[in-house]
């Protein structure tokens, strides 16, 4: 009778596996659902995206606008206005979508709705995306490339860049990369670069006329690594990475007729400082909003030694940075204000994943015409999208 119960229990199990199996792999309805609906029309911005071709660079090559900015917008065409009738550029920023076979359609659909009322409530100029399109290699054949067309399908100038689980080594990194510069989708902004450099680190410009106000660099920060003692954890920006930053920033000054120009970090894994920043935010010595619900996963986060910190961030914020924006944390939603800068976790948008008991979907960042920013969360409630002040 034993031997009976626990045979039917298996095969109640087999069945059900076999089930939510099916109900996970991607069909054919679902692969084509977006496919052409997206239009092309004539661009109001500049873009200049990587081709097929092998892309060098040294920091002794001169800074040219032309081929080095990957997408420029002039904020005098963005479509929102501030309180005082100027124009207001606004980025509609995702993260962790982690779109891939491992969820069933049911949970792929919810979240594609979701991020579907997001673009429709905020309307934005730009969306981004920081990093985990996917969870697997193996589903960038077809659960990307539906993903892609979902995002083009908006008809807004779509800039992704690579998180930890798009590809594992830069053999898979830069198979991801040919899904966005292949010709099928008419509004992505991309740039390859040097694989000295990793995979996807490129400048998107916001101007005012001829200014330059603001600048986006969006910075590859990799998958993981083996440490020296032996720990595999979470990569960090490499040493080339900064001198790029380094000759990017002075270069777009330079172009700007010799004048600083602030910049926004976009990136996926979170930077050593974001776990001092959020202490001395719970402490009371910095001052921010929102709220962290799991630890911070920094590079090297696992060392017995503690985190790596290799020096990125007093880098670039002596460089004029004012803005690192991250993903990576799928429960973490602080924006902190530290050392003159902003340390903030972009809103997971993954559709199921939730912040103090509210369903999070994306952030904004919204650039004034004088360059300075300001963030906005967005949680999902009762079907409808919110913006909310606080999520602490």
């Amino acid at each position: 009778m034993k031997k009976k119960l626990i045979s039917a229990f298996l095969v109640m199990v087999n069945i059900f596996l076999m089930t939510f199996l099916c109900s996970c792999t991607i069909n054919e309805a679902e692969k084509t659902k977006y496919i052409g609906e997206s239009t092309p029309t004539e661009k109001n911005y500049y873009v200049n995206n990587s081709t097929q071709e092998v892309e060098t660079w040294e920091a002794l090559d001169t800074f040219d606008m032309q081929k080095d900015v990957c997408a420029s917008f002039d904020i005098s065409n963005s479509k929102h206005l501030d309180e005082n009738g100027n124009p207001l550029f606004v980025v509609a920023n995702l993260t962790d979508i982690h779109y891939s076979h491992d969820r069933s359609r049911l949970s792929r659909k919810n979240a594609l709705n979701k991020i579907s009322k997001f673009i429709q409530e905020t309307n934005p100029d730009l969306i981004t995306i920081t990093g985990d399109l996917i969870s697997y290699f193996e589903d960038k054949d077809d659960y990307l490339t539906t993903l892609c067309y979902f995002l083009d399908s908006f008809d807004i100038p779509w800039a992704p860049i690579l998180g930890n689980h798009d590809g594992f080594d830069p053999i898979q990194r830069s198979a991801i990369a040919d899904v966005f510069i292949s010709d099928e989708y008419n509004n992505v902004i991309f740039r390859r670069n040097d694989p000295e450099l990793g995979v996807g680190n490129y400048i998107i410009n916001i101007t005012n006329g001829s200014e330059i106000i603001h600048s986006i660099i969006m910075l590859d920060s990799h998958s993981e690594r083996i440490y020296p003692d032996g720990t595999k954890g979470y990569d960090y920006v490499w040493e080339p990475q900064f001198t790029w930053y380094e000759w990017a920033v002075n270069g777009l000054a330079q172009a700007n007729d010799n004048s600083a120009v602030p910049v926004s970090c976009f990136l996926h894994i979170p930077l050593v400082e974001y776990i001092a920043a959020f202490e001395g935010y719970q402490e009371g010595i910095f001052s921010g909003v929102n709220d962290n619900n799991e630890a911070i996963c920094c590079p090297g986060h696992l060392n017995p030694d503690g985190p790596h910190n290799n020096g990125f961030f007093d880098h670039a914020k002596s460089l004029g940075t004012k803005l690192f924006l991250c993903g990576h944390d799928h429960t973490n939603s602080s924006y902190i204000d530290y050392q003159g800068t902003t340390l903030a976790y972009s809103l997971c948008s993954k559709g199921n994943r939730s912040c103090n008991g509210k369903r999070t979907v994306g952030t904004t960042v919204s650039y004034g015409i004088n360059g300075d920013f300001t963030l906005k969360s967005y949680i999902s409630s009762f079907g409808k999208i919110k913006s909310i002040d606080n999520l602490a």
